[in-house]
């Protein structure tokens, strides 16, 4: 018999959940926000869990309820995955974006306008904070410009991260993808003498990897592109 999507339950058997090693690192401000919430008005959101107890969200939540002897009200996900949580926090982190860009454009932000016009634009090729990155007129984070409300945009710059990234998802599987698209645009502001075509030659030659951490990928970028070139080599 399958088993249904979510399934409530309650404990107070603290011993059977487990903590995602990648999830984002706990926030003592946050912590100490949540704790005295759910002491003056009680667990609001249940925490949400995979089949075999790794928390996909609310580890505050449990935190706090572990700390004070609470009982853990949870749902059970029997088909999610510890993985799950990246997607999660990403669509969390594109829908807080997207409200400040929105409120800022609403103001009189021309850069927030523009940029979520240009989201749209690209939204079947790229996730849409990778294209808030590429248009960003820095290599600063671009939450942190949005927030502090000091977000620009660099038309020119965007269009040709963007363009080069589509040409070398004809070589490379993840060209596409948010980490790949930032250390290309971090190469392409380092180096004016960039030339994607001949990093495209390149890859035939030598396999470019696409890692997990974004200086990872920069330094692979400039040993592919510089590999068996003795002038204009490019730099990190």
């Amino acid at each position: 018999m399958k088993q249904p999507l979510f399934a409530l339950r309650s404990t107070t058997d603290y011993n059977q959940f487990n903590f995602i090693e990648h999830n984002r690192d706990i926030d003592p401000k946050n912590l100490k926000t949540i704790e005295k919430s759910i002491l003056e008005h009680g667990l609001k959101t249940p925490l949400m869990v995979t089949s075999d107890g790794y928390i996909t969200d609310g580890q505050h939540r449990f935190i706090s309820l572990r700390k004070n002897n609470l009982p853990i009200w949870y749902v059970i996900n029997n088909y999610s995955t510890a993985d799950d949580v990246e997607i999660m926090n990403n669509d969390r982190r594109d829908w807080v974006t997207k409200d400040r860009l929105h409120n800022q454009a609403v103001k009189g932000s021309l850069s927030c306008k523009k940029i979520l016009e240009l989201t749209d634009d690209w939204k079947d090729d790229f996730p849409f904070m990778t294209v808030v990155d590429a248009y960003n007129s820095t290599l600063n984070s671009s939450s942190s410009l949005i927030k502090n409300k000091k977000y620009d945009i660099d038309i020119d710059l965007g269009d040709a991260v963007l363009d080069n990234c589509i040409q070398m998802s004809d070589v490379i599987e993840r060209a596409k993808q948010t980490k790949f698209v930032r250390a290309l645009k971090r190469i392409m502001i380092t180096n004016e003498n960039f030339d994607v075509d001949h990093l495209i030659k390149n890859s035939y030659k030598r396999k470019l990897n696409v890692y997990n951490r974004e200086g990872d990928i920069v330094k692979e970028i400039v040993e592919v592109y510089n590999y068996r070139k003795r002038n204009n080599l490019i730099k990190e």
